[in-house]
């Protein structure tokens, strides 16, 4: 579940590379509702390039269920190639990017608009409860409350791409550190275990922590 990026993408049945073959495959052709499916600029696939590896594959239409109670017609991309490095490594099989509408393919392809809109998503709301022992969970219509370390701060999303906030400034064992001059945009990425940033930025964190 991954909130940089935008689309759902899954392995095929067509995807015989190694990236794929560790992982259960949709199989359009034994399903009733699969459709292929192109976009509004007449795209019917797609080639897209992550951070650590590479996937490409074609629009297919299909029902998609979250659970038992949240169902929604989706379009999404059925991988036929998947990169060795780090698919064939990861414990999942697929990605459902829950970015906005700008990192999607196009119409139909941004799943957290069309829960929205087909109002199968309680509250519109979703939330995330991440921790390095393994019990890491996502909610979709709420969040826990007895898994809240304090009380909920709500931020403005500055730009609808990434989840993408503002923050006045980083701190080290809760003193501020004045790195930001006023202010920095972060994107909240689910997706990544990494920090990212300007390189004059990482370069001062990087003293700081003495890395």
């Amino acid at each position: 579940f991954d909130t940089g990026s935008g689309n759902l993408i899954v392995p095929s049945t067509n995807c015989s590379a190694d990236g794929c073959r560790p992982h259960r495959k949709y199989n359009r052709t034994a399903s009733s509702t699969g459709l292929l499916v192109t976009n509004e600029r007449g795209e019917d696939s797609s080639e897209i390039t992550f951070g650590t590896g590479q996937i490409s594959g074609g629009f297919t239409r299909d029902r998609l269920c979250i659970g038992s109670s949240i169902c929604i017609d989706a379009n999404f991309i059925a991988a036929d190639r998947e990169t060795t490095e780090p698919f064939q490594d990861i414990p999942f099989d697929g990605i459902m990017g829950l970015g906005f509408k700008e990192l999607s393919m196009g119409d139909g392809f941004n799943i957290v608009d069309n829960l929205v809109v087909r109002n199968a998503l309680p509250d519109g709301v979703f939330s995330f409860f991440l921790t390095d022992g393994g019990d890491s969970e996502v909610t979709f219509g709420g969040y826990r409350p007895e898994y809240l370390a304090s009380a909920i701060v709500w931020a403005k999303v500055r730009e609808q791409s990434y989840w993408q906030v503002a923050i006045d400034d980083i701190t080290f064992d809760n003193m501020p550190k004045d790195l930001c001059g006023g202010g920095c945009q972060v994107a909240v990425d689910t997706g990544t275990s990494m920090l990212a940033g300007p390189t004059e930025l990482v370069e001062q964190l990087r003293r700081l922590v003495a890395a």
